[in-house]
């Protein structure tokens, strides 16, 4: 996908308008594969669907190409290859091959495959523009803190220092904390846990219940306490699926431990 340097998206998005505009017969399909894999570097994955389905390649090299940049969007949208042996996106001469069999091992829950390829699966990474390596850094940083691949997962952490958006965020401070704790460093983990509890997304969402977590483990007192703060002050910050429930769940646990009770039973209801 670095065919199209990410940060020239609005020049070379011009260039491929005007050759559209000018091309013939098996010139319009070639363009109009140009305007999906742009797409694909902006993670603009709706866009990318929409132009391969209103593509229609006009010989085998196209087909080819149709096929990867089809498979390449799905995986980037979480949806396995129906048949990934046979993916182009596994070629041998590709850099990348390993960073998409990552993907679709995590589509398809398959630790084994997942196991075998994260490594080189974040040497594909580094093929890939900045956009895409916003999203699936989490992803891979998190598959190899479930791997318990403790060095793939420390050397992994410290690229999110060249992502700024990625680094300063809730996010960022949350996959720091992940793998502070697989490394058994738990002072680090709650600092970054604390830092990204203070936002008020999904991932801060995650931090809160990880500090109740370590706080149920500890079962020290100052630790229960800071935990039943934490929960309590973003109880209300994320709502609609099941880490809303897992918090208040947690909370009622935390005032359980400290002999409140009565709030406790407050949280559950």
């Amino acid at each position: 996908l670095r065919t199209w340097p990410s940060n020239r998206f609005h020049a070379a998005y011009v260039q491929q308008i005007n050759a559209l505009s000018s091309a013939h017969g098996a010139e319009k399909p070639a363009t109009l594969l140009n305007f999906a894999e742009l797409f694909l570097t902006q993670m603009m994955l709706f866009e990318a669907d929409s132009v391969l389905q209103g593509t229609t390649p006009q010989n085998f090299a196209q087909e080819i190409r149709h096929k990867a940049l089809r498979e390449a969007a799905g995986l980037l949208a979480g949806a396995p290859v129906e048949s990934i042996e046979d993916s182009p996106l596994l070629e041998s001469t590709r850099a990348d091959r390993a960073f998409w069999l990552s993907l679709h091992a995590i589509a398809v829950s398959d630790a084994e495959m997942l196991n075998n390829n994260l490594a080189d699966g974040f040497v594909g990474l580094t093929h890939q523009p900045k956009p895409v390596l916003r999203v699936v850094l989490p992803l891979f940083i998190e598959a190899a803190v479930a791997l318990k691949q403790v060095a793939l997962a420390s050397q992994a952490v410290s690229l999110i220092n060249e992502l700024p958006e990625l680094s300063m965020s809730p996010a960022g401070h949350l996959l720091r904390g992940r793998v502070a704790e697989l490394q058994g460093n738990d002072k680090t983990a709650l600092d970054s846990y604390f830092e990204a509890s203070k936002g008020w997304d999904k991932a801060a969402a995650r931090a809160r219940l990880a500090l109740a977590d370590m706080a149920l483990r500890d079962k020290g007192q100052g630790a229960l306490m800071a935990a039943r703060d934490v929960l309590a002050h973003g109880a209300d910050s994320w709502r609609g699926d099941n880490y809303e429930l897992e918090i208040l769940e947690q909370l009622a646990a935390v005032h359980v431990k400290l002999g409140e009770a009565k709030f406790g039973l407050v949280a559950y209801g």
